[in-house]
């Protein structure tokens, strides 16, 4: 019927979509891991989610794939939210993703974004 294209583009749009609560997941796991010394759980669902866009995020910047698998991997040694933030952020024009997107991570009790964690920057 000659509608490829167009599919294509749907799909390409709901494949960046699916990015989003990945790299959210990520800011958030890191941040526990990082900032409020998180345990076990943590570490495992932060492996986990890193695992699943890591390929995609080394495709666009592999020093960026390299500093979050550091961080989060498996094994790792030590978590620094920052430079897991700073990595990711570095590549959300390559995954079509926005900082807005993306947001940040919102202290509900004190009704500002929590240190360190607000949008881009």
């Amino acid at each position: 019927q000659g509608k490829c294209e167009p599919a294509r583009l749907i799909k390409d749009q709901i494949v960046r979509l699916m990015y989003i609560p990945l790299i959210q997941s990520i800011l958030n796991s890191a941040y526990v891991i990082g900032e409020q010394m998180g345990e076990e759980e943590a570490k495992v669902e932060a492996a986990t989610f890193a695992a699943a866009i890591l390929p995609r995020i080394h495709n666009c910047n592999e020093a960026s794939a390299s500093i979050i698998y550091n961080n989060l991997g498996i094994g790792a040694v030590s978590t620094s939210f920052s430079d897991v933030k700073l990595a990711l952020e570095s590549t959300y024009q390559c995954l079509g993703v926005t900082c807005d997107d993306i947001g940040g991570l919102w202290d509900y009790e004190n009704r500002e974004f929590l240190s360190e964690a607000s949008l881009c920057g």
